[in-house]
């Protein structure tokens, strides 16, 4: 999928450890090796979304999107709420086990209940705390916010706390390149290498900078 630097994405972004929470104008999401699950909402009663260059929208009021699936919000409706949540953590495949294909549709009622449920996020919420919210019938069982290992746990919790870190600054005015330097990434490009394995997006265009250097 093709992404022109028009279709920055423009809105509110929180991001807590192991998820985000992306509120406003929403764009295509192509998959690049993303490690997300991904949930768009309607911020009203539908919204356009495809998988791939050449499906046709389907009008939803929300949908389930594997990581390695495409997202496209089409441009007759843009606003959404998108939540994206790393499958390196195990509760997370709660949310998975939800669907039934690469990209699921849900109803109104379960949109309604997870819209407001993403509202209500904090930013130092765990990845568990983000699915209990979501899907509050399911019990608990185990040490649900541990991922395959403790060392991939805290490797990926170090890749959301840069890219919130990230985030952060731009929304105070740093410029990109600034921000990527007072956050713990080596470099311009692993900053990048990281926003696309959590978001498949690069951060010029998940922050809406898309008129900023990324080399």
């Amino acid at each position: 999928m093709n992404v022109p630097a028009k279709t920055a994405w423009r809105g509110d972004l929180l991001i807590g450890p192991g998820w985000a929470r992306f509120v406003g104008r929403a764009g295509p999401a192509p998959s690049l090796a993303c490690a997300s699950t991904r949930i768009a909402v309607a911020m009203c009663s539908w919204i356009g979304v495809s998988c791939g260059d050449t499906a046709a929208p389907r009008r939803v009021p929300g949908v389930v999107v594997a990581p390695d699936a495409d997202l496209a919000v089409d441009p007759v409706r843009l606003y959404a709420q998108v939540i994206f949540m790393d499958v390196r953590f195990e509760i997370t495949h709660r949310i998975v086990t939800q669907r039934t294909n690469s990209v699921d549709a849900i109803g109104r009622e379960r949109a309604g209940h997870w819209r407001r449920a993403i509202y209500s996020l904090a930013r130092d919420d765990d990845v568990a705390r983000v699915v209990r919210t979501l899907l509050p019938n399911q019990g608990s069982s185990g040490d649900e916010s541990a991922a395959s290992s403790e060392k991939e746990t805290a490797e990926a919790l170090r890749e959301w706390d840069r890219a919130a870190d990230v985030a952060a600054a731009c929304r105070r005015g740093a410029t990109l390149s600034s921000a990527v330097r007072g956050s713990g990434f080596t470099s311009m490009r692993q900053c990048q290498a990281t926003f696309l394995r959590l978001f498949g997006l690069t951060p010029a265009l998940l922050l809406g900078l898309a008129g900023q250097s990324e080399g």
